[in-house]
């Protein structure tokens, strides 16, 4: 039996089946009633073009798992370029072959598209779709709608912690207007477990803080290790993962499922402040300040007055709360005013890469 859904595409990607090795389309997303969806499809093969291919190219991919499944003609200019499309066993097959193609010589075309990317263009699907689904959540379905109202769940957090020991005294979060604070009363190791059985209970679409790349995932991230627990608040039960962003020049970390934005990267890129302290920023955009907690001598504050400390922490977070849906911040607007334009999911229109916006247009257009 099947199920239709509006869904807006918040996140996609791919994994490969443990049985079946084969790729597997995953799309995260929320519907216009408010349910929170995981969504699969096995039918499409990763491919990419080999131009003029010679008859010991094709030797080359059949020993290399790969096949020859059509010759198209692809138009370059005024031209018409006779291409072999070539099929392969895994998204990651193609960077291999086409870096030993490269070196013979030979021309590729469409073989640096992200495959959850080329997924959405060959079936020409945006961020906001009609989707119809079986009993094992597997895509039987799915075509464009127009846009319409999402209820996303947006979490914002920060800590308080010794800059000398690491320890984390308290963690502060809010999923739109639930708030929540959880000490360290209990030990730190049970607050830890208490904040990750929160996120994955609230299950929201987007995660932010100030500062939570540079600062709040990393260190929170490093006490589960210390306490041996997995920091496991991915739609996939996956712990955050990072990657180094050159324009930042910062790790900008990212989990599965999910959305992480940095609303201190966002106050940088739209406001540009002179002083880039949550405070001033606050102040900047007439939100208000914080409070009088002295954070370069926290260890001593939240041993004489805990309770101001964590009321701070939480002031902390409903200021960057108030910051990053601000208008002249306009995190969300914003990234699904491009979302809309170039038909990418949610996630990529946060700090978005403009090859990415560019091939979203441009690709959808040839075909």
């Amino acid at each position: 039996m099947a199920t239709r859904n509006k869904l807006l595409i918040t996140n996609v990607d791919y994994f490969t089946h443990p049985v079946s090795d084969k790729p597997v389309i995953r799309m995260f997303g929320r519907t216009d009633e408010g349910k929170s969806l995981t969504l699969y499809d096995d039918r499409p093969y990763p491919y990419f073009y080999l131009a003029k291919p010679r008859r010991y190219d094709e030797r080359m991919l059949y020993k290399a798992g790969a096949e020859v499944v059509d010759m198209v003609d692809l138009k370059q200019g005024d031209t018409n370029i006779r291409c072999a499309k070539v099929r392969t066993r895994s998204p990651r097959d193609i960077i291999k072959l086409r870096e030993r193609l490269l070196k013979r010589g030979r021309i590729v075309y469409s073989a640096d598209i992200l495959y959850q990317l080329r997924y959405m263009y060959d079936t020409n699907i945006g961020a906001y779709t009609s989707v119809r689904y079986d009993n094992n959540n597997n895509i039987r379905g799915i075509t464009n709608v127009d846009p319409f109202n999402v209820d996303l769940q947006v979490m914002c957090f920060d800590i308080e912690s010794s800059i000398r020991t690491k320890d984390i005294y308290c963690i502060a979060v809010r999923v739109n207007e639930d708030k929540k604070v959880f000490d360290d009363s209990n030990g730190e190791k049970e607050m830890l477990e208490q904040f990750i059985d929160y996120v994955r209970f609230k299950d929201p679409d987007i995660i932010t803080g100030y500062n939570i790349f540079g600062f709040d995932i990393p260190y929170v991230n490093n006490a589960c290790k210390r306490h041996n627990i997995d920091f496991c608040i991915g739609r996939d039960d996956s712990v955050p993962w990072k990657r180094d962003d050159q324009k930042y020049r910062i790790a900008k970390w990212n989990l599965t499922g999910r959305i992480l934005v940095d609303t201190w990267m966002e106050v940088r890129n739209e406001l540009k402040p002179i002083q880039e302290n949550l405070e001033f920023v606050g102040q900047l955009l007439k939100l208000g300040g914080k409070s009088d907690i002295d954070a370069s001598r926290i260890e001593e504050e939240w041993k004489n007055r805990p309770d101001e400390v964590m009321e701070y922490c939480m002031r902390d977070v409903d200021l960057t709360y108030d910051v990053f849906n601000h208008s002249k911040v306009a995190s969300i607007d914003k990234a699904t005013a491009l979302s809309i334009a170039t038909k990418l999911p949610l996630d990529n229109c946060f700090a978005p890469k403009t090859t990415q916006l560019v091939d979203s247009i441009l690709i959808r257009r040839k075909k």
